[in-house]
């Protein structure tokens, strides 16, 4: 398992990772969003801004990961 220096950076590659296995953005937004995944713990802190935060975090993946394909 990988280890990255912050969450934000762990969850950009989460997101870039599902990007390039075929997930679509709703399917993204539904891992990240729930606790049982593991990996919501930032989103949920910021609270209201939890979907301000993951929606620039999921735009920076998809763009990235539809550049890279």
């Amino acid at each position: 398992m990988r280890t990255y220096p912050s969450r934000s950076e762990a969850d950009f590659a989460a997101c870039l990772a599902m990007f390039a296995a075929g997930f679509s953005e709703a399917d993204a937004w539904a891992v990240m969003t729930d606790p049982a995944q593991g990996i919501s713990e930032k989103y949920l802190e910021k609270g209201r801004h939890g979907d301000a935060y993951l929606s620039l975090t999921i735009g920076k993946a998809r763009a990235l990961a539809r550049s890279a394909g």
